[in-house]
């Protein structure tokens, strides 16, 4: 079902037309989470007894004290607590241009002077204006992003020890969900796929012979609209290489342990099925898998939170380092590799996000190699 804001259960015409005209109606993610964002603006004018239709029509906008209500409303969490810097970010961006689209709406129905335009765009740059402080200040309160929490070489073995499908302290049932979620890490390990990229796969994404690859298709607006949970929102069409050992895993899994779950009524054709019903995995059952792995005890003692995003910047700076190793790649080719293998696009700053770790290590390299050069001259 296509997201709609609605107040009393009427769908709100300005909002609604807002995003379907402001090229956001592929992403029903973004556009849910644009939309919350301008309801609460609609709560606070509830709340304060004012209209926000009637402000933006008479273009003078909200004023200074239904500006600050506003601005607070938006910098809380719905616990009341403080919002993060990105939340206030975005909570910015979105009343924004919200309010753009609504200026701009009523200046083509409302026959206007040149004067009248004028002061209606200098009221719009002023709201924006204070909107932008107000937020920033709030938002700078908050927590700021927090880099995913990468895996050394030594704690990657110590999940795939336990991640074995014979292993004794797999907290797994059965052997067809054991084989499977091993798949499934290796998988991560080696393509720092998303978890919505992993549950979408499907048998002919897979390419096994030869040199092996795994295929990630940018979605359907079709299949985007059918997935409730958003599975492969982000997702930038690519093919990245697999090594052996991965690809015997996926051919074991594909011709013995996947037959077994294949329902004979239209069977799906994801390459990772439920155990259940046979149907493709949902992106929570990702998270589940990381959940009962976090709760074994030689895993926990890790001290380390396990989840699919972990999984995603290990791959990534693992990648990163193989790379780097090899020699005779500039920087602007090595953020091209890692952008196309990562699915950013080429002015994300996404790389450098996933692959802190590896950044950190190159710097205390170069730094320790100009420590020892001046070590070396003052003991000439």
């Amino acid at each position: 079902m296509w997201p709609y804001l609605l107040r009393g259960g009427v769908p709100e015409v300005l909002p609604n037309a807002w995003v379907l005209a402001d090229g956001m109606w592929p992403k029903a993610n973004t556009v849910e989470a644009y939309l919350r964002d301008v309801q609460l603006v609609y709560e606070v004018a509830d709340r304060n007894g004012f209209s926000v239709g009637q402000r933006i029509q008479t273009f003078r906008g909200f004023s200074r004290a239904e500006l600050d209500a506003i601005g607070t409303r938006l910098s809380q969490t719905a616990q009341g607590g403080q919002a993060s810097r990105a939340t206030c970010e975005r909570r910015a961006e979105s009343v924004k241009r919200f309010l753009s689209f609504c200026f701009e709406y009523y200046k083509q129905i409302q026959p206007l002077s040149l004067l009248e335009q004028f002061q209606a765009d200098r009221n719009l740059a002023i709201q924006c204006r204070m909107i932008s402080r107000r937020l920033k200040i709030e938002g700078s309160k908050g927590k700021g992003p927090s880099p995913a929490e990468e895996l050394t070489s030594s704690e990657i073995d110590l999940l795939d020890s336990v991640m074995h499908p014979t292993s004794e302290l797999n907290p797994f049932r059965g052997q067809f969900v054991r084989f499977r979620n091993y798949c499934l890490f290796h998988v991560m390990r080696e393509t720092a796929l998303r978890r919505g990229e992993l549950v979408l796969l499907e048998l002919d994404d897979v390419s096994l012979g030869g040199t092996p690859t795994i295929k990630i298709r940018k979605p359907t607006l079709a299949q985007r609209c059918r997935r409730r949970d958003g599975a492969s929102m982000k997702t930038r069409g690519r093919e990245v290489p697999i090594s052996q050992g991965l690809a015997c895993l996926l051919e074991e899994y594909r011709d013995y342990w996947r037959l077994q779950r294949v329902v004979t009524v239209r069977p799906s054709a994801a390459l990772f099925l439920s155990a259940k019903d046979g149907r493709r995995l949902s992106m929570s059952s990702i998270n589940k898998i990381f959940d009962a792995l976090q709760a074994v005890p030689v895993v926990a003692q890790l001290g380390k939170r396990l989840h699919p995003h972990g999984m995603r910047a290990t791959s990534t700076t693992e990648m990163r380092r193989r790379i780097t190793a090899q020699g005779r790649v500039s920087g602007i080719e090595l953020k091209e590799a890692l952008s196309y293998i990562g699915g950013w696009t080429q002015e994300s700053p996404m790389v450098a996000h996933y692959t802190r770790a590896a950044i950190s290590e190159k710097l205390a390299n170069i730094l320790r190699g100009r420590w020892r050069g001046k070590e070396d001259a003052c003991n000439e």
